[in-house]
């Protein structure tokens, strides 16, 4: 007898059915619904057929009611879940498995906006850092699409925005760099130019307060100009870890007068450059960070103009050199927490010698001791190292405050540029100065005991002078004397006419204010006349007679009126 898939004997009219057959078939019906191995609906033979939608109850297929994987997208077909198949809240949170929805599971595009319920996506419902910048698209999230005030510092976790983070082109003028605030280290810094025209000073800053005010000191470079041509700025000394530049052109933002290849150049003794920035065939953005690479230490920063911009002319502005490491001096002085910041500033630095110093004329100046420099305010000091220093026609010696307490270190030798004496930058101390072929002038704070200062350099007569207790003594090699103070100096004038009786030696008094005629004496001069013009053989010889009157006496011949100026000199 054949069998059927469901394992039911089957039977011919002609067949005698015996009880063994009947008691087969009973026990294959009952096993096609045995609790495990039972009655199925696949479709296949000896399987009941699968079961439609319309065969399932409403309600009877809930999230509980399905295995653990039992439904992913493999057994999904294409469009078979959409949005108008979803009853409004059908699928929430609390239905989705953790990771069941992944962006591997979603087509590009599946996930839109009018897809999405108001509401729909809080922060409560997002992991954390399940937003990451690798599943957000390129310019997916851009300021339009960001409601006003959406971005707000308590919506910002510490450190979530860091230089890393920020495109090196979004921050103008201030830059982030490793935690720290960059700053213009080049303001107002002093340039020089190979060709073209300096009209101001091209580091002059931009600033919204009074307008546009650096674009009126410009680097211009005509367009005949050949190329290439530089710029250079002195930093005034070295600072560490130069990290860019910026440069505007004309009125800020024209396009057409940006140069349209350059290279920036940084060294620390303006002989050795190294090359930090290069750019050909493009056009930047007033005011674009242009990021050095590899960063380094330098007090001077070349830019080089290798290919013209599309206007007339290049025009250069707004020249800005960046780094974090500027030692705050550019920021509010009220932050500036240094030793010698504020305190300096505003009181005053203290400037004292420990010993002599001596002016030996030709432009050596000699310092014996070492020169301490307070700041009284903040209890700090540094010392200046003794030694002979040679300084050239318009030379000055100077030293840099160290930001460093109770350091020692040795001055430099400057020299004024022609058209600008001013300071290279706020640090700097001049401490002497000379004139050209002249002698050497102390700055006015050091409080000097000085030696030697006489206009001739091999000290005329071996005199050397000094102060003492308020009072200049003199050495002429037999020790320091005293010389005495002067208390009060009077002068006159007076003509004298001769009526034709006088003779040689005519004698006059004359009166004066009282005078202690110990302490005092008295000096004449005459030019005598003779029908009003002058006699120069002429003279007069005197005296003081008593504490008020003084006597001249005439010389040589009677025939002259007397043009007589006199001064009596009193001492302490």
């Amino acid at each position: 007898m054949p069998k059927l898939p469901s394992g039911l004997n089957t039977f011919e009219a002609s067949d005698i059915v015996r009880r063994i057959a009947q008691n087969e078939n009973i026990e294959a019906i009952d096993a096609l619904f045995h609790e495990a191995q039972g009655h199925r609906h696949t479709g296949k033979g000896g399987d009941a057929p699968q079961i439609g939608k319309e065969g399932i109850a409403t309600g009877a297929v809930v999230t509980e009611k399905l295995a653990n994987a039992t439904v992913t997208a493999d057994k999904i077909a294409g469009g078979a879940v959409l949005a108008d198949k979803l009853a409004a809240g059908a699928v929430t949170g609390d239905k989705i498995a953790a990771g069941a929805v992944n962006t591997n599971k979603i087509v590009t595009g599946a996930v839109t906006a009018d897809k999405i319920a108001g509401g729909a996506i809080l922060t409560d419902k997002l992991a954390a850092g399940a937003v990451t910048g690798d599943k957000i698209a390129s310019a997916a999230v851009s300021t339009d699409k960001i409601a006003a005030n959406a971005v707000n510092t308590d919506k910002i976790a510490t450190g979530a925005v860091t230089s890393g983070k920020i495109s090196k082109n979004s921050l103008d003028r201030q830059h982030l760099r490793q935690g720290g605030l960059s700053s213009n280290i080049a303001k107002f810094k002093r340039v020089s130019v190979t060709a073209g025209t300096l009209t101001g000073n091209p580091t002059t800053p931009f600033t919204f307060q009074w307008g546009s005010v650096g674009d009126s000191h410009l680097w211009t470079l005509p367009k005949e100009v050949v190329l290439p041509q530089s710029l250079t700025i002195y930093l005034g000394k070295e600072y560490v870890r130069l990290e860019g530049m910026s440069f505007g052109s004309w009125v800020g933002s024209d396009l057409s007068r940006m140069p349209r290849g350059f290279y920036a150049e940084v060294s620390a003794n303006g002989t050795d450059w190294t090359r930090v920035y290069s750019q050909t065939g493009t056009v930047n953005e007033p005011f674009t960070f242009l990021p050095f690479n590899p960063v380094t230490n330098g007090q001077y920063v070349r830019l080089t103009i290798t290919e013209a911009s599309v206007s007339l002319e290049n025009v250069i502005s707004c020249l800005a050199v960046y780094s974090s490491y500027h030692g705050n001096v550019d920021l509010d002085p009220l932050e500036d927490e240094r030793s010698w910041g504020l305190n300096a500033r505003l009181q005053g630095l203290m400037i004292i010698p420990e010993g002599q110093i001596r002016d030996y004329g030709g432009g050596q100046l000699g310092i014996y001791k070492s020169l301490i420099v307070m700041n009284p305010g903040s209890g700090t000091y540094f010392r200046v190292n003794p030694g002979t220093y040679e300084l050239p026609d318009w030379g000055y010696l100077y030293v840099d405050i160290p930001h460093v307490n109770a350091q020692s270190i040795t001055p430099k030798i400057g020299k004024w540029l022609e058209g600008s004496r001013g300071y290279d930058n706020k640090d700097r101390i001049v401490i002497a100065q000379r004139n050209a072929n002249e002698d050497i002038f102390m700055n006015s704070a050091i409080q000097a005991k000085i030696a030697g200062i006489l206009p001739n350099a091999d000290k005329v007569d071996g005199i050397d002078f000094q102060t003492k207790n308020g009072y200049l003594e003199f050495d002429d090699g037999t020790g320091w004397k005293n010389v005495a103070a002067v208390k009060k100096v009077q002068r006159g004038y007076v003509a004298l006419y001769n009526d034709g009786t006088w003779s040689d030696g005519e004698r006059f008094v004359l009166t004066m204010n009282a005078v202690n005629i110990e302490k005092s004496f008295l000096n004449v001069s005459s030019t005598g006349s003779t029908n009003g013009s002058p006699k120069y053989n002429a003279g007069v010889r005197g005296r003081i007679l008593n504490a008020t009157q003084f006597e001249v006496v005439t010389i040589f011949s009677p025939l002259f009126d007397q043009r007589i100026s006199w001064e009596v000199i009193e001492f302490v």
